[in-house]
């Protein structure tokens, strides 16, 4: 459900959308993949992108609540196997290799700002969703979700703790810059998480917490496996691994005469850890997506797509 109404004797309007996914073949229930566990049921309001703002074709809009980041939107256009086998997904914006896409997210309480086209054909979003964390390490569950930020479940990761400890965030940032000219279309964007939390990579790797903690200390206890790091060091590494992950891109793509379209996105993924725990970090490698569609007909079309994800420095291991 989305409308407007037309605010009197201004030149801008209220602006509303609430969107739910509703799975027609599926029991009502939590959502279970092969890499994580969902808490949110589909169907309930406010599940899928939602909010209210302010809109106006001279100044913009500005919006509050829940949506797709400018940093996965930028790009949607390059990826005609969305939801299907060749998911550009699989390598792009995404640094565990995993069904979560951390840099292809939805963002939750959120406010964004959508510029108008300007200086002939330019235009650019900004958006700011604050953590909600009570927890400096991420471990908590923000305020008002069920799930963990990243779209985690609490006992997901190699760490039994029911914690946040498997990619969950605190504030993020996200940003395009675009520029359409007729068949060109030209594409800058950067994303940013605060204080990732991946402790549970080293959990995998070491052992585990010997005693359930207090809140925000889940590397308090840590217990090394037989012949591994001292406890002491498998402590500061844990404490090391909540750290701030960003995301860049740039991408070009060009619609020929011939109906055939073009494009390419080469995208920096980046985890700013110490040297000490460059063994484990996954996180950071280049990436590359090239896509070529042909419209053959109205109706029919043809597309080729490849992804590269460039070597990264480490691997935690227990994935």
């Amino acid at each position: 459900v989305r409308g407007f109404q037309r605010i009197p004797t201004q030149s801008f309007n209220f602006v509303y959308q609430f969107e739910a996914g509703i799975d027609i073949s599926s029991a009502a229930g939590t959502r279970q993949s092969n890499s994580n566990l969902s808490n949110q049921v589909n169907g309930s309001l406010f599940s899928r992108n939602s909010y209210i703002g302010l809109a106006s074709s001279d100044w913009g809009a500005i919006k509050v609540g829940k949506t797709d980041a400018p940093y996965k939107n930028s790009t949607a256009a390059f990826n005609p196997f969305s939801g299907m086998w060749g998911d550009y997904a699989v390598v792009m914006g995404n640094t565990g290799g995993d069904n979560r896409v951390e840099f292809g997210t939805r963002l939750s309480h959120a406010i964004w700002y959508e510029s108008p086209k300007f200086g002939g054909g330019f235009q650019f979003n900004v958006l700011f969703a604050p953590g909600q964390n009570r927890a400096n390490d991420s471990s908590n569950l923000s305020a008002g979700e069920s799930d963990c930020a990243g779209g985690n479940d609490p006992t997901s990761g190699a760490n039994p703790l029911v914690s946040c400890s498997d990619g969950a965030f605190s504030n993020a940032v996200s940003a395009n810059l675009s520029y359409t000219n007729g068949p060109l279309y030209i594409t800058g964007a950067y994303e940013f998480h605060q204080n990732v939390n991946r402790s549970s990579d080293l959990a995998g790797a070491y052992g585990v917490p010997i005693t359930v903690p207090a809140v925000g200390q889940d590397c308090s206890a840590f217990l090394t496996a037989p012949g591994a790091v001292s406890g002491t060091l498998a402590q500061q590494q844990c404490i090391e691994d909540t750290a701030n992950e960003d995301a860049a891109k740039i991408g070009i793509m060009y619609t020929f005469p011939t109906k055939t379209t073009v494009g390419v996105i080469g995208e920096r993924l980046h985890r700013y850890v110490p040297a000490d725990i460059d063994f484990q970090n996954e996180r950071t490698r280049y990436g590359s997506w090239v896509v070529v569609s042909q419209e053959l007909s109205p109706a029919d079309s043809l597309h080729f797509g490849w992804a590269h994800a460039f070597q990264s420095p480490g691997n935690p291991g227990q994935h």
